[in-house]
């Protein structure tokens, strides 16, 4: 993998999701983080069900990450959603990458991800709609 994706590695990996949705909400899926032939893009595959207010709904992602000048630029291909683009590095272990919400991904201890997706809100702060674990398939 080229040196400036060296430090998402922790990303790489097939991954068991579950997590909370807010307000009372839960996920479920799996994903698979693999990179492109060369290394110079991580593909991240996402199958999650949402559960929210006696409804479920499938999404189905892939977000392609590549390095930017400036750190990280991710494309996201939604079933929910149209095209978004985000731009991001690391805060520390964190990777953060911001464009219609914000999204964090950290490794944990247990060798797993901890990940949050958060909602912009008018005032400039950011409200949590996703708390995620990765778990090690």
């Amino acid at each position: 993998m080229p040196d400036d994706l060296e430090q998402l590695a922790f990303l790489l990996g097939t991954w068991r999701v579950t997590g909370r949705v807010a307000p009372d909400g839960q996920v479920a899926g799996h994903a698979a983080v693999t990179r492109l032939p060369g290394g110079y893009a991580l593909v991240h595959h996402r199958v999650a069900t949402l559960h929210l207010g006696g409804h479920a709904t499938v999404d189905e992602s892939y977000e392609f990450v590549v390095a930017s000048a400036t750190g990280y630029r991710a494309h996201l291909f939604s079933s929910l959603g149209p095209h978004a683009v985000f731009d991001g590095a690391l805060d520390g272990p964190t990777l953060v990458l911001t464009g219609p919400y914000r999204s964090t991904r950290r490794p944990a201890p247990d060798g797993g991800i901890t990940a949050a997706v958060q909602l912009p809100g008018p005032d400039g702060s950011w409200t949590t709609w996703q708390d995620l674990t990765y778990i090690p398939a």
